[in-house]
């Protein structure tokens, strides 16, 4: 999740101490969120997961968004781009918890985070941007550290048990990074509260029907559970944006790969997972390959 400050003046940084805490809190919060399907074991399916999410925080947002003057204030021009924005982020969600749900929640972390180096190729087909061979060598870097995470495990190009978790974790990669093309573009012309209310409205509507037809009702437990994910998930958007505003996107961009870290914490305390060699050797080449596309760009 990418946040840029719309504004019209060269961005100064305030505090670049606190828009890094910011960002790690922000990270902490969404690999917990991705967490949801794993710690119901896996009795909800990710679907309904994201429905539930979606819908939670866009009536969070709307009792917000009354109580600072209404709905008038966030009226947009670009409906269609919002409605791609949220497919896309409603894919890579689900994506992610399903991944999480049924692999090392580290191996999909590091999998997840090649999201970074499929923006820059993506963004040369679709933005036009122009990328240097250090680019692409710093993509390939990435794609070599995703590779180690999934086979390092003995997993084969098969589409079962390990290796199937593995293929949705690349798919929800790609199109996270989609969706980081779309708010590219649309953080130029909207503002992030703005863009946080429409994904959460327009997702809660397009996966309204896929999450009826497959609909469980989990106990009151759970439910509330599922329900709290979405102001949390508001909750970490609005942290990251405010990051954005008082530091350097240079400086906090390398910090979202703290991600691999935090999503290792969550699956040691709430699961007992011990990340294996490969993945840490594999997540360290990610990261190494994606601060080094941050610095590049």
């Amino acid at each position: 999740m990418t946040t840029v400050p719309v504004t019209g003046k060269p961005h100064v940084p305030v505090n670049e101490a606190a828009g890094i805490l910011f960002t790690m809190a922000c990270m902490a919060i969404m690999a917990f969120v991705f967490t949801a399907g794993k710690i119901l074991d896996g009795s909800v399916h990710a679907i309904q997961i994201m429905f539930l999410r979606y819908f939670s925080a866009f009536v969070f947002l709307l009792v917000v968004t009354f109580l600072r003057g209404g709905l008038r204030q966030h009226h947009t021009p670009r409906p269609l781009h919002h409605l791609i924005r949220a497919c896309f982020g409603a894919c890579g969600g689900g994506g992610a918890i399903f991944a999480a749900t049924h692999m090392p929640i580290a191996d999909a972390a590091s999998i997840g985070m090649l999201k970074g180096m499929l923006t820059v190729v993506l963004a040369v087909f679709i933005l036009k941007e122009v990328v240097s061979g250090r680019h692409w060598l710093a993509a390939i870097l990435c794609a070599a550290g995703g590779a180690i995470v999934v086979f390092g495990q003995g997993s084969t190009l098969s589409f079962e048990g390990y290796g199937w978790a593995a293929s949705i974790a690349f798919f929800s990669a790609i199109t996270m990074a989609m969706e980081t093309i779309c708010i590219r573009q649309l953080a130029l012309k909207e503002r992030p509260f703005t863009m946080t209310l429409y994904v959460s409205g327009i997702g809660s509507f397009i996966l309204a029907v896929p999450a009826w037809l497959i609909w469980h009702t989990p106990n009151w437990q759970a439910f509330l559970f599922l329900l709290a994910l979405g102001p949390l998930a508001a909750l970490a958007q609005t942290l990251n944006a405010h990051a954005y505003s008082i530091a350097r996107a240079s400086l906090l961009a390398p910090v979202g790969y703290i991600t691999i870290v935090l999503s290792a914490i969550w699956g040691y305390f709430l699961f007992a997972e011990i990340p294996g060699i490969s993945t840490w050797l594999g997540a360290a080449l990610i990261a190494a390959g994606g601060i080094w596309l941050s610095r590049l760009s």
